[in-house]
């Protein structure tokens, strides 16, 4: 740490997003030793930005030394999530994780991240699940009411919008009814007509969100989940219900 700072305060919510920032964060620090009791850990099941000033500065009393065992803890999930595949960070769940209290949770949500038996990650089951159950629903009403069905959000509206774009923009669209699409933060007038698309499932997004269909049979999937690169020959599935790894070959 640089001798021109007495000490360092890291700050962390719960959320996946916050997790995952400071396993990297650690990690770094676990390769650059501070001195004893400079580097210090704020923890909170809230939402920083949104508390009162007044509360800020009561969490700042909380601040505690950054452990040994926070640091191992942090540098092997770390290390797991960057491994080619998911199954060194479905491990971390069999390890005693209690040293960073909200990683267990972050685990668990990342992995639903991956396709499920339905060829849909959690994110994308929520947002078919909240067009289907609304009214012509507008695409801003349901990135709100999907952040609602999180029990710590993490998921920034411009990733919420490129998740959106992929499955109304697909040759077997899910979703239809989004307009001036992909989404266009350059262009205001584009934007206002994104944000404001009344949406609705196709007849292809109701049968994946009823079970009768696999998106993954209909989508050419290429992206990557953590260190793992997920396409047709290689689709890694998580089971939310049996909270189990599908291997890619099966």
């Amino acid at each position: 740490m640089s001798p021109k700072f007495d000490r360092v305060v890291l700050w962390f919510e719960h959320d996946l997003y916050d997790q995952l920032q400071l396993l990297q964060v650690l990690d770094w620090f676990a390769d650059h030793p501070a001195r004893a009791g400079t580097l210090l850990l704020v923890q909170v099941d809230d939402y920083i930005g949104r508390l009162e000033p007044e509360a800020i500065s009561d969490l700042a009393a909380t601040a505690r030394p950054v452990t040994q065992a926070q640091l191992d803890l942090a540098k092997r999930a770390w290390a797991a999530l960057r491994q080619p595949t998911p199954e060194a960070w479905a491990g971390l769940l069999e390890e005693d994780t209690s040293a960073l209290p909200f990683l267990r949770p972050a685990i668990l949500r990342m992995l639903e991240e991956l396709p499920g038996t339905d060829g849909l990650s959690r994110t994308e089951r929520q947002m078919l699940a909240t067009i289907e159950a609304g009214e012509s629903l507008t695409a801003l009403a349901v990135f709100v009411a999907t952040q609602k069905m999180e029990d710590a959000e993490f998921l920034g509206d411009w990733s919420f919008w490129r998740m959106l774009d992929q499955l109304a923009l697909a040759d077997e669209p899910l979703v239809a009814g989004l307009e001036a699409a992909p989404f266009q933060h350059t262009d205001p007038e584009l934007a206002k007509a994104y944000l404001t698309s009344r949406l609705s499932l196709t007849s292809l997004g109701k049968a994946v969100l009823a079970g009768g269909a696999d998106w993954a049979k209909h989508d050419r999937i290429d992206r990557w989940w953590g260190g793992t690169h997920l396409t047709e020959d290689a689709l890694w599935r998580w089971d939310q219900v049996a909270e189990k790894l599908i291997p890619a070959s099966v």
